[in-house]
């Protein structure tokens, strides 16, 4: 494998942990403001995707699979978004930090 092709794959890993850790850090900060409300909109899925830190996690090798994967986040994060818009309550939520990176998805 020439270098070009190692740094182009480096920087592929680099994203797709960079996706996977903004929701798992969006995530905790939630938790520790909103706990409840969290559980009540989380999709059991959440806590095996996002339960441990993305880079000591197996992402998925094939194509196919981290297309997957990508979208599956992708989709989280909208549907994360879209809960908190719908959720007058929660509104404090938008002035935290950890609410601030929602402009990645």
């Amino acid at each position: 494998m020439r270098l070009p092709c190692v740094i182009a794959a480096i920087r592929h890993l680099n994203r797709l942990e960079t996706i996977g850790e903004t929701m798992r850090s969006t995530l905790n900060q939630i938790a520790t403001m909103a706990p409840k409300w969290l559980q009540e909109i989380a999709p059991p899925e959440w806590y095996d995707r996002y339960g441990a830190r993305i880079e000591e996690t197996k992402l998925p090798q094939k194509v196919q699979e981290k297309e997957a994967w990508i979208a599956a986040v992708a989709a989280d994060g909208h549907f994360l978004l879209n809960s908190i818009y719908e959720s007058v309550a929660q509104f404090k939520l938008w002035s935290s930090n950890g609410v601030s990176s929602a402009s990645l998805w």
